[in-house]
C-alpha cells in the first residue's frame, strides 16, 4: 500500500494484505513493446449486464487485448433503499449488485464492483453495510488488489458518476478518458440534477487526456463545452456464434425491440402498426414508464422487463424476427447511437426504424415513419425471405464494426497522448 498511497493519495494501512494479480497465460505482456494499461472504469448506472452497452463491450474487448492488463469496473455507490426500489421493477437488481459487491462476477482480469451502503447505524442492521463515507476506502482497497505499478493506469469514466467527489483525487494519478454516452443532462427534469450533470461534464472535460463520444450530436455538444472529442461510434457485441435459431419459413415474423424505452419511443406509431397488423406479434423488452393499467394497448403488443443480450440471443431472437425501432426524433435521440442497430444486423435480423439520427450506414436497415411506407418495407423483407435471401451481413461488416477495431482506434489515440 506504500505505492498506492503515493500514487493515488489514499490513506490505506501499510499492513494491508498483498494480493497477487492474475494475468492471461496466453499473453506474455512483458515481451510486448507497446505500452499496456490497467483500467479503472466508472460506469454511470446500476445496470451492468442488463443490456450489452458500450462500457460492457469495450471492457470485453480490453479483456481480449494484449494492450490492457487488469480491468476494474465500478458502478456508483448505491444505498440499500435505492437498491430495493430498483428491485421492484427488476427482480435481479439486488442479487446482481450483491454479487458485484462480493466480487462474485469477476474473471481473471475483469473485476466488477458495486458499493452498497446503508444510512442506518450499524447496530440497527441485520446485515452490516458501511456508510457512504466509507466508499473511498473500499474503492482504493479493491483497486489495490489488482493494479500494478508495472502499468500506467487509466481512469475511464462515463459521466455523470454520482458521489465522484469522494474519489476525485484519483484524477491526479491516472490518465483520464471521459466517454460520453447519450446526453444525461436531458435525463432529469430536476434543474439541480441538470446543473450537477453539466458541471461534472465540464469538470471532467477540463481534467481529461482524451474525450470520446459515440455520435455526431455528442461530438457537437462536448465541443461546445470546451472538449476536443474523438468520435468512436458503437459496434456489435462479440459472441462465439452469430447463428440464430431457424424457424420454419411459414412462421409469422415477430417485431422485436430490446432496450430503454423512456422518452425514446413513438407509441402512437407502435399502436397504429399493431392495429394494422393484428396477425403479427410485437414484443418490447426493457425499462418503460408506460402505465399498462391506464393505457389500452393492442392485444398483439407485449411489454416485458429488461433482458440481457445473451437472453435475447438464446431465447427471443430468431431468423424470423424483425427489429422494430420506432424512435421519436427528438433532442434525446439526437444524442443517441443505439447499439441495437449493430447487434441486430450482426445476427442477420433486418430492421424497420423511424429514426433519423445516428443510424449507421448498414444494408438491411429500412426507414418507415408511417403505415403505408412500413407496409412497403415489410413486403420487401418478407419477399426477400420467401426467395431465400439472407440478411446476414458481409464479412467486411464484422471487421469494420467490431469493438476490437473500435478499441484499436482508441488505443492509437492513447499512444499519441503518451508521446505528447
Amino acid at each position: 500500500c506504500h505505492w498506492l498511497n503515493h500514487r493515488f493519495g489514499s490513506k490505506l494501512s501499510v499492513h494491508a494484505r498483498h494480493h497477487q494479480s492474475t494475468t492471461r497465460s496466453e499473453v506474455d505482456i512483458a515481451s510486448i513493446k507497446a505500452p499496456s494499461f490497467d483500467v479503472v472504469m466508472l460506469w454511470k448506472q446500476h445496470d451492468t449486464f442488463e443490456y450489452m452497452r458500450r462500457h460492457n463491450s469495450l471492457l470485453s474487448a480490453m479483456s481480449r487485448s494484449a494492450h490492457f492488463n487488469q480491468l476494474i469496473h465500478w458502478e456508483p455507490p448505491i444505498s440499500r433503499q435505492q437498491l430495493f426500489d430498483l428491485s421492484v421493477d427488476n427482480a435481479r437488481a439486488w442479487s446482481d449488485a450483491y454479487k458485484r459487491y462480493q466480487g462474485r462476477q469477476d474473471t481473471s482480469n475483469v473485476h466488477y464492483r458495486t458499493y452498497i451502503y446503508s444510512q442506518k447505524p450499524v447496530e440497527l442492521q441485520q446485515v452490516q453495510y458501511r456508510p457512504l463515507a466509507s466508499f473511498r476506502d473500499y474503492f482504493y482497497r479493491e483497486n489495490n488488489k489488482y493494479l500494478s505499478p508495472q502499468y500506467q493506469s487509466l481512469l475511464w469514466i462515463y459521466p455523470p458518476f454520482f458521489n465522484f467527489s469522494l474519489i476525485h483525487d484519483v484524477l491526479r494519478y491516472c490518465k483520464v478518458v471521459v466517454d460520453f454516452v447519450d446526453n444525461s443532462v436531458l435525463e432529469s427534469e430536476d434543474p439541480s440534477v441538470e446543473q450537477y450533470v453539466c458541471s461534472q461534464y465540464k469538470f471532467l472535460i477540463a481534467n481529461s487526456h482524451l474525450c470520446l463520444v459515440n455520435c455526431r450530436g455528442m461530438f457537437d455538444f462536448v465541443s461546445e463545452l470546451g472538449g476536443e472529442p474523438l468520435l468512436i461510434e458503437n459496434g456489435y457485441p462479440q459472441r462465439p456464434s452469430y447463428q440464430l435459431r431457424t424457424d420454419p419459413i411459414s412462421t409469422q415474423p415477430e417485431f422485436v425491440f430490446i432496450g430503454n424505452m423512456n422518452g425514446r419511443i413513438d407509441w402512437d406509431f407502435v399502436f397504429d402498426a399493431c392495429r394494422y397488423y393484428p396477425r403479427y406479434i410485437f414484443k418490447f423488452y426493457g425499462a418503460s414508464t408506460i402505465n399498462l393499467r391506464e393505457t389500452s394497448i393492442p392485444s398483439n403488443l407485449s411489454i416485458f422487463p429488461p433482458v440481457t443480450s445473451e437472453q435475447a440471443y438464446a431465447e427471443i431472437l430468431t431468423l424470423n424476427s424483425i427489429g422494430f425501432f420506432p424512435f421519436l426524433n427528438n433532442r434525446k435521440t439526437y444524442y443517441m447511437n443505439p447499439i441495437k442497430f449493430y447487434e441486430f444486423r450482426s445476427l442477420g435480423i433486418p430492421i424497420i426504424t423511424t429514426a433519423h439520427h445516428n443510424v449507421p450506414d448498414i444494408p438491411g436497415i429500412f426507414f418507415a415513419n408511417n403505415i403505408p411506407l412500413m407496409d412497403i418495407q415489410l413486403s420487401t423483407i418478407l419477399n426477400h425471405r420467401k426467395d431465400g435471401f439472407s440478411y446476414l451481413p458481409s464479412l467486411d461488416f464484422y471487421q469494420k464494426f467490431s469493438w476490437d477495431s473500435r478499441l484499436n482506434a482508441i488505443y492509437s489515440s492513447l499512444l499519441k497522448i503518451d508521446n505528447d
